[in-house]
Order: structure tokens, then sequence, then C-alpha cells
């Protein structure tokens, strides 16, 4: 096991339920697509692949920690719904070409992963991504700069997708806002 896998396991060993969807997907559940195939990207426990399951998607979750997955299954499973997960250590690699009607990246900035996530778009796919940003003014999100997005950064990585929503919580001081210090796009493959 890897360090970054170790920690991750820590900090989901005190999980005790996969928590609330992202506020990103609910309040624009209208662009996301109700049948097809998913992907969410470092899912942690889970909530967003839940919900996406429950809206009719068949989801593949990906996570580093075992300990997120062993809960992300167990929930899926008590609810009999279509929740595919793999333990991995995300990479270029890992990504098939044109299968995923819809790709979300919540919370986890590895821009070597960017390109793939596009391509693994099929036609008309949507990718949802929101990840901390480094001008923020609340004290949210990892303290190390080369996990936060730079202004502008989240749509300029979407180069080659239609840009359907983007926006930023930088300016948003209360800490407990769901999109406070985060930036977001979301966008459409050809």
């Amino acid at each position: 096991m890897t360090d970054k896998a170790a920690k991750w396991n820590r900090i989901y060993s005190d999980a005790a339920s996969p928590g609330t969807p992202a506020w990103l997907l609910q309040q624009h559940a209208e662009l996301l697509p109700r049948s097809g195939l998913a992907l969410d990207i470092a899912c942690g426990t889970g909530a967003n692949s839940l919900f996406l399951a429950r809206r009719g998607l068949v989801v593949n979750s990906w996570d580093i920690s075992a300990v997120a997955i062993e809960r992300l299954n167990a929930a899926a499973s008590a609810e009999q719904l279509p929740v595919d997960t793999a333990v991995r250590d995300i990479q270029p690699g890992d990504f098939p070409v044109a299968r995923f009607n819809l790709v979300i990246n919540f919370h986890y900035l590895d821009r070597g992963i960017i390109p793939a996530m596009k391509a693994s778009l099929a036609p008309a796919g949507i990718l949802v991504f929101q990840t901390f940003v480094a001008d923020k003014v609340a004290n949210v999100g990892p303290a190390n700069p080369a996990f936060l997005m730079n202004p502008g950064e989240p749509e300029s990585l979407m180069e080659g997708l239609e840009i359907l929503v983007a926006g930023s919580g930088r300016d948003i001081p209360d800490e407990q806002h769901p999109q406070a210090g985060r930036g977001w796009v979301i966008a459409r493959a050809a």
C-alpha cells in the first residue's frame, strides 16, 4: 500500500456515511444524462456516484482508498444500485476512449489525467470538474499550491469542449458554503 493510499484510508475510516452529493451536480442536474455510463473520479465514499446511479446511470467509481470503496460498495449494494468500483491510483492509461456519457471529478487535481478524461467522453458526453482555487478567500482545501487551480484554469483545461457552465466561489468567505474557494466547469464533447 502506498503512503497516499494509507493517508486516504485513514481519512475515510472516520466517514460514517457517503455524505451529500455535490452542490454543483444538484444545481445543474438538468444538464446531466439520465441514462448511460458515468465515471466518478476519486469518488471517495461515493455520495456523487450514488446520486448518479439513483438517476439511472450505470456508474464506474474509482478511488485510491480501499476503505472508501468498501463503504461505497456497501451503500450501493443496500440500495441495489448499478455502481462498479475499482481501487486505483488513477493514471492517464486507465481511461477508455469515447466511452462515458458523463465524467465527474470533484476536488481531485491531477492535470496529467485531464486530456484522458476528455478523450473518455462519448459523443455529446458531459464533463463536470470542480476543485479548489489558489486565490480563494475562505480557508478551505489543500495548502499545497500544486493542488490548487489558477484563475481561469478550469475553463482553459476544457479546450475542445463546449463550456456549458463555469464559475468560481473564490470570493465566498463562508467556509461552510459548498462552493467556497472552488472553481468549476461543466462542458460537453462534440
